[in-house]
């Protein structure tokens, strides 16, 4: 079964694949790769919200850090659903550390 066409056919509907086979007959090239799925892209994204925040509270700047996480995050359960309010979140905290290297 082709994984592109059948998301039974590699790993159960899909939960928790991070891959799928690029192959040259599907993304084209002459290599097959492996192509990322969006479920690892927001474990990237995740990964790199830590480390802005981690970054700035580092830097003396928690109180900075705190206020743009509860802007998409309430508590351990309750947290925003609109990428577009993430990726406002990460455009701030990403300006916030680059004014911080840069004054």
């Amino acid at each position: 079964m082709d994984p592109w066409t059948s998301v039974d056919a590699f790993g159960g509907n899909g939960d928790g694949t991070l891959f799928y086979p690029g192959t040259p007959a599907r993304i084209g090239g002459t290599t097959a790769v492996p192509v990322p799925s969006i479920r690892l892209a927001h474990i990237r994204d995740g990964m790199e919200d830590y480390e802005y925040l981690r970054l700035l509270s580092t830097a003396g700047d928690s109180a900075y850090a705190d206020m743009v996480s509860r802007m998409v995050i309430t508590n351990a359960y309750t947290f925003d659903n609109d990428p577009a309010h993430y990726e406002a979140a990460r455009e701030l905290l990403g300006t916030r550390l680059h004014r911080r290297a840069h004054p």
